[in-house]
């Protein structure tokens, strides 16, 4: 009785895993077949609008390193929900690494409530957002509270 019910849990788990992989390969499929903008091309889009680099390539490598194919480009009209598959939580998540990257403490909540943009749903929307915050925040000090190198020193 003990064999079996080991037996049929493993099945169960090749069986997830199996799907897992082909809805992997899908999903690498079909965000390589978006067309983005060179990292500088991306930059130079946002310069225009007074956004420094620094913030324009934070948002770009952050969105970037999610996608596993060198090939794929982020563009800013790009939705985070649809093209990443990710939620608001997910998105907050981000949103603090980029700032983490750039040396911005997290804004306070009042902060946050008076930019005067939308919902951060676009790529274009977390530039902005983040240009914002950077505009609106007091930078990390080196060797302060609050500095990371990396998300695994991040305290999410």
């Amino acid at each position: 009785m003990t064999m079996a019910i080991v037996i049929i849990l493993l099945a169960i788990f090749v069986v997830i895993v199996a799907i897992s992989k082909v809805y992997l390969r899908q999903r690498e499929r079909r965000l390589q077949a978006y067309t983005g903008l060179t990292r500088e091309k991306f930059a130079a889009h946002f310069a225009a609008q007074g956004v420094p680099a620094s913030v324009c390539e934070a948002v770009y490598d952050t969105f970037k390193e999610k996608v596993s194919a060198k090939t794929f480009m982020p563009s800013p009209e790009m939705s985070i929900e649809t093209v990443f598959e990710q939620l608001g939580e997910d998105t907050d998540d981000d949103a603090r690494h980029i700032l983490k990257l750039i040396g911005i403490p997290n804004p306070t909540d009042e902060s946050r409530e008076s930019w005067p943009g939308k919902d951060v749903i676009t790529i274009e929307d977390m530039v902005l957002w983040t240009d914002w915050v950077r505009r609106h925040q007091e930078p990390v000090r080196a060797g302060s509270k609050g500095q990371f190198t990396s998300r695994e020193d991040a305290d999410y």
